[in-house]
């Protein structure tokens, strides 16, 4: 089916919304001048790319007034498939700037970039050198491809979704080829560039359109094909190869129709044409994708190579797919072909390269294809000589006979090989020629003596071969060879040359090789035909060592001698260096500064290094990360000292030492003094003063009141405890707990709840006392202890007890924390009282404070204190207490204590 190729008028694209500069296959190029032109160019938008309207086909007749777009702007062809329904082009959209370039038909191309700088220094080539139909500020809506063919797969004629057909990495344009294009004369006048074939002809490609879902274009544009007939009615299968139509059997490319230059695509030519003179588009570059490659050897200019390497190197001749330029097989095309041709692309004939006896004898001796190998036997099969193809410098390669040892030639006739058998008993007549005079005769100028006539007298001959070089004197071989000396020659024929072996002015010492240190004495050796003094031991060979020498021959001695010892810097002289900086040192050469150890965890402090002893000092000293640990030097056994005395209980020691002031001590009040002899009772410590009369070891040294009057303690009887003072009663108070007239106050109940709930009540206990007498010595002694009574009838699921710690004692003091109007917690003090002599008054001790008892209640700081006076000699004998319902957020919460009151009183002991 022809297809016809439609100038689209100014009103279809007014219809369809479409505006475009001259694009297309087909129609008229619109006039310079045109006043449509003006009005169109106003209506660029980026949808210019659209859908093709419903309205009625064009004719074939060309639009005077418009531009032809290129794009398919009209309905389905009536004698075709039914069209595709999406947006269409039959040539590059044009451009001024990005803003004319429709989303998905890349951005405004206006020059493109060869893939490597052309030989004239080229990079950069202006679009419209390339499109002669582009305007001079004019571009194409297209993406560069020269060096990521992938990037067309991301432009669509529809915007954001795919069209049927992608956009192809087409190319556009080639730089000078590296080869003349021509057909050269061998060799080349100007030798080739390996580095220029390896890297191959500049080029740059971009991506175009899918033309060919366009009703208006064929659908097998730029299809490949096989034969005449693969491109349909309207198509023309052209082979790339020929350049003519292809024939049966033949491959090309399909080409659609033009009637001229302008209606084909940008990049196409109307310069193909068949048989009925009916012209078709090419592509100016001759292919249709990014790799031109017409005889698909692998080899050609664009993306011809692999995925890894997309560029290869330079084909020659595209034509025939034995040529190409392999840096890595340069004998690609040997010994297969040979001729006046150069299929290795070096530059050269290939019949120049491979006819030398050097490179094919056996295949091309001289000529191509002259074979020059095998064998010739007599008539009994018996090898009489070898064809050997030997090179003349005037003749060139000729191929010529080697008779086998025991034959010679003497009839010419190569062909027949050597006929004569000679006679190992009549050898004299074998001849060598002697050209040097030297007395031996070469093994390749051989003469038979054939029949007696006597040898040449022109050349001197001698019966003895064996001369390697029959041209030197100082070469030959035989018996007795040549000495071997240094001159860069094989003299003795063996066929090394200057073997050291040999080399009789060789092998002796030389006393500087000119290289420094040990390698400085050296031995003669034969270096290219002349003596040199070269190093017995070769620069690099010996390692470095502290000896005083330069071992490794580079100008220094002893640096980074492998035996060196490693020193690291020691600023504080502890002898411990910090790690991971060292410098080896031979002996000798080390500074001050540094020392052998490391692991010096603080370089500034002379005590703190590894091995040194742990000192109580508050220091790391032996660098494990621990400070003062335990066992370290002055640390103490410690003890636990319960009665606040500054002795411990000696049952209680530690089972190491600790420094003093170590928080990980396992003992609520370590002490490092033991002796405690009653660890409940402060008053009673190896430092405290022996009361007598007592009956107790005040002292801790194992006897009971030393150093007093002997004879037995009396009880004088129970104290009368009068009452001097009143005390203040509060007003409020709901309930009290009081000590009898004989008794005071050392024992407390309390009823209280831990954590959430305040004190309940309180219970006092009581003691009567009596005073003991020794021979007039006088102290109180505490008899049966009883309770006052609980000062509240309210109970909780908590009950302590508190007595004061020691004898003597009475509580003077309560503490208590207030919480929303009650009492949460309570706490108490005791103190001493003793008994003066005269007056037989009880004084207390203002100095004998032993501390406050535990907190009953949550924790909390205390907010308010009731006591008797430190400085008057009052003890408790009883407290009031203030009580009530706890309120919170206007609920009932509980029964509890609200304030408590002591009662104190002056007391007497008056002997009974």
């Amino acid at each position: 089916m022809r297809r016809h190729y439609l100038a689209i008028t100014t009103a279809a694209l007014v219809v369809s919304g479409l505006v475009t500069s001259n694009l297309g296959c087909g129609g008229d190029s619109p006039p310079a001048s045109s006043t449509g032109d003006a009005e169109l160019a106003a209506d660029v938008t980026p949808s210019d790319v659209g859908p093709r309207d419903s309205g009625p086909r064009d004719t074939d007749e060309a639009d005077g007034d418009s531009p032809d777009t290129g794009v398919g702007d009209v309905a389905s062809d009536a004698e075709g498939d039914a069209p595709f329904t999406g947006r269409t082009l039959t040539d590059y959209r044009r451009c001024t700037s990005n803003l004319d370039c429709p989303v998905g038909l890349g951005t405004c191309v206006k020059q493109v970039t060869l893939n490597r700088p052309d030989a004239d220094g080229t990079e950069t080539i202006a679009i419209n050198e390339i499109f002669s139909g582009l305007g001079a500020d004019e571009g194409v809506c297209s993406l560069e491809c020269t060096n990521n063919p992938g990037v067309c797969a991301e432009l669509s004629m529809n915007g954001t979704t795919a069209d049927p057909a992608a956009h192809t990495c087409q190319l556009i344009t080639t730089g000078e080829a590296p080869y003349p294009t021509n057909a050269p004369s061998l060799p080349l006048d100007e030798p080739i560039e390996p580095a220029e074939m390896a890297a191959g002809q500049p080029f740059a490609a971009i991506c175009r359109p899918p033309f060919e879902l366009d009703e208006q274009i064929d659908d097998s544009f730029c299809e490949p094909c096989d034969g005449p007939d693969a491109c349909g009615d309207d198509g023309l299968c052209w082979s790339l190869t020929d350049l003519i139509p292809a024939q049966a059997g033949q491959s090309g490319l399909c080409l659609t129709p033009c009637t001229d230059d302008a209606s084909c695509p940008l990049g196409f030519v109307c310069d193909a044409t068949d048989d009925a003179s009916q012209t078709y588009c090419r592509p100016e570059t001759y292919t249709c994708t990014n790799c031109r490659d017409h005889d698909g050897d692998g080899f050609g200019t664009g993306h011809c190579g692999t995925a890894d390497d997309l560029v290869t190197a330079h084909d020659c001749d595209d034509r025939d797919d034995r040529a190409y330029y392999d840096p890595d097989a340069m004998d690609h095309p040997f010994p297969a072909t040979c001729g006046p041709q150069d299929f290795n692309c070096n530059g050269l004939s290939d019949d120049a390269e491979v006819t030398s006896a050097d490179i094919f004898p056996a295949d091309h001796c001289g000529s191509c294809f002259s074979t020059c190998t095998g064998d010739i036997l007599d008539g009994n099969g018996v090898k009489t000589a070898e064809k050997q193809c030997v090179s003349d410098p005037s003749a060139g390669a000729t191929c010529t006979i080697a008779c086998a040892d025991g034959f010679a030639d003497c009839d010419g006739d190569s062909t027949n090989g050597c006929e004569v058998e000679i006679d190992t008993n009549n050898d004299i007549r074998t001849f060598h020629r002697d050209g040097d005079g030297d007395g031996v005769g070469s093994d390749t100028h051989v003469l038979f003596d054939c029949d007696g006539s006597g040898l040449p007298t022109d050349v001197t001959y001698v019966p003895n071969g064996g001369d390697c070089n029959d041209d030197d004197i100082e070469i030959y071989g035989g018996p007795n060879p040549h000495p071997e000396v240094c001159d860069g020659k094989d003299n003795d024929c063996d066929p090394s040359t200057d073997e050291a072996t040999h080399a009789t002015d060789a092998g002796g010492e030389c006393p500087d090789s000119g290289e420094p240190g040990i390698c400085k004495p050296g031995v003669e050796v034969c270096t290219s035909g002349t003596l040199e003094c070269e190093p017995v031991i070769q620069p690099g060979t010996v390692a470095e060592v502290c000896d005083d020498l330069d071992n490794d021959c580079d100008g220094e001695v002893d640096e980074d001698a492998t035996d060196a010892t490693r020193y690291y810097p020691d600023s504080d002289g502890d002898n411990y260096g910090v790690s991971g900086n060292p410098t080896r040192y031979c002996p000798g050469d080390v500074p001050s500064g540094v020392a052998i150890n490391w692991g010096d965890c603080d370089d500034g402090d002379p005590r703190r290094y590894p091995t040194n002893p742990e000192t109580c000092d508050g220091v790391d000293n032996d660098c494990d990360t621990d400070v003062d640990e335990p066992g370290a030097q002055g640390s103490l056994v410690w003890y636990e000292d319960v009665d606040g005395d500054g002795f411990g209980d000696p049952n209680t020691a530690t089972s190491q030492a600790y420094c003093a002031g170590d928080t990980t001590i396992p003992l609520n009040s370590p002490v490092s003094q033991a002796g405690d002899c009653n660890v409940n009772n402060y008053m009673i410590n190896p430092n405290a003063t022996e009361e007598c009369g007592d009956g107790v070891d005040n002292n801790c040294d194992g006897v009971v009141d030393e150093g007093c009057p002997t004879g037995p303690v009396q009880r004088v009887g129970p104290l009368d405890i009068r009452r001097f003072a009143g005390v203040e009663i509060h007003n409020m108070s709901t309930s009290y707990s009081v000590c009898s007239d004989d008794k005071i106050m050392t024992h407390v109940k309390v009823d209280y709840f831990p954590s959430t709930w305040p004190v309940v009540s309180l219970n006092a206990g009581c003691e009567d006392v009596d005073v003991l007498s020794n021979q007039g010595t006088y102290s109180l002694g505490m008899r049966t202890l009883d309770y006052a009574g609980w000062t509240s009838a309210a109970t909780s699921n908590n009950r302590a007890e508190y007595a004061c710690p020691g004898t003597n004692q009475g509580i003077y003091r309560v503490d208590v924390n207030h919480g929303d109007e009650v009492v949460d917690s309570v706490q108490f003090t005791c103190r001493s009282y003793e008994i003066d002599q005269n007056t037989y008054a009880i004084e207390a001790d203002h100095y004998n404070i032993p501390g406050p008892s535990p907190q009953f209640g949550p924790n909390g700081a205390y907010t308010d204190t009731s006591q008797c006076d430190e400085q008057d000699n009052k003890v408790a004998v009883g407290f009031i207490v203030e009580a009530g319902w706890t309120w919170q957020s206007g609920q009932q919460y509980k029964w509890a204590i609200r304030r408590v009151q002591l009662i104190c009183q002056d007391i007497e002991a008056v002997l009974k």
